[in-house]
């Protein structure tokens, strides 16, 4: 009846005798505690889609309201406007689901060998071929376990983000180790102070108006790149480069290393 009250905060106490009780309070806990956390993954799930769509929606409402009419009162749109707006809001939905997912422990990564300077450099080539400033790559061979779509996604948010941010060139650059591979990507611009290295990664997180929505980011590509990269057995970071430029790195395990392999 308490834990009803609360909402679910309490926890039943568990008695200090080692016997069915105990265990039966123990994993009436373990249960709460499961459903608690599908309880926060759904609210967010909501919040993040309802906060998120928000913007499109509104963008296709006002262009539907003021287009111009024909005689017979149907509206004149503009293609490009409404194709724009609904590619956004698919590839909206698809982050938000890969986000609900891994909040779900849901997201599931094939067991493949990627040779990750193929999924860089096929990146590298993009990029040039959208880059208004220069591009420099330094790519070196390394195979890691995992899945080459998902690894050229978590590359693809971090210089997306790049191009947004630099005020001249970009660098992608690898770095292999025994037992790890680092892919570097880095622009021409200050680095997230250090205060902010961690909350960079929050869903919808805002430094400065400098940095809201501009370029048509979403807010997602980041905590996105994260939640992949650890779903591979390693990580994404925010840093700076030796000479003080922005940097977020890649962090990978080898083939044969982490909890993939």
């Amino acid at each position: 009846q308490a834990i009803s009250r609360t909402g679910g905060v309490e926890r039943v106490t568990v008695p200090v005798a080692k016997d069915e009780i105990a265990t039966l309070a123990s994993t009436m806990n373990g249960m709460l505690d499961r459903l608690s956390r599908s309880d926060q993954a759904t609210r967010r799930f909501v919040s993040d889609a309802s906060h998120e769509l928000r913007s499109p929606l509104s963008t296709l409402r006002t262009h539907l309201d003021t287009a111009p009419r024909v005689a017979s009162g149907e509206a004149l749109v503009d293609a490009a406007v409404v194709g724009a707006e609904v590619n956004r809001m698919a590839g909206l939905v698809d982050d938000l689901l890969t986000l609900a997912k891994a909040d779900d422990q849901g997201l599931t990564i094939p067991r493949v060998e990627v040779d990750l300077d193929d999924v860089v450099d096929s990146e590298v080539r993009r990029l040039r071929s959208i880059a208004s400033g220069p591009v420099r790559a330094y790519v070196v061979p390394a195979q890691v376990g995992g899945d080459a779509g998902r690894l050229g996604q978590v590359l693809r948010n971090l210089t997306d983000n790049a191009l947004r941010h630099t005020t001249a060139w970009v660098a992608v650059t690898m770095e292999t180790s025994a037992t790890g591979v680092s892919v570097h990507v880095d622009n021409a611009g200050g680095p997230v102070p250090s205060e902010y290295r961690e909350s960079v990664f929050e869903r919808f997180r805002r430094l400065d108006d400098a940095r809201a929505r501009d370029g048509g980011g979403s807010g997602l590509g980041l905590p996105i790149a994260r939640v992949l990269a650890r779903a591979h057995g390693g990580d994404v970071v925010a840093t700076e480069t030796p000479e003080g430029d922005c940097r977020f790195s890649i962090l990978l395990p080898r083939r044969g290393e982490g909890p993939l392999d």
